[in-house]
């Protein structure tokens, strides 16, 4: 997949998308969250409200 073909998707209407990624594994998602914390403006919620995101995607997977 090459941004080109998908960034018209990603432009900023006001909506949230909701993204499915498909055969991913608990590895991924830890690649996933440290890239966030290297990015640094990054936010969180849970259950609607703002919460710090969990270091790891088990960890993740165990808070809920």
């Amino acid at each position: 997949m090459l941004w080109h073909n998908v960034s018209q998707i990603f432009e900023v209407d006001g909506s949230l998308r909701d993204i499915l990624v498909r055969e991913t594994s608990v590895s991924d998602w830890d690649k996933l969250i440290s890239l966030s914390f290297e990015l640094g403006d990054v936010s969180y919620q849970s259950d609607g409200e703002d919460a710090v995101l969990p270091t790891s995607a088990t960890k993740l997977l165990v808070s809920k």
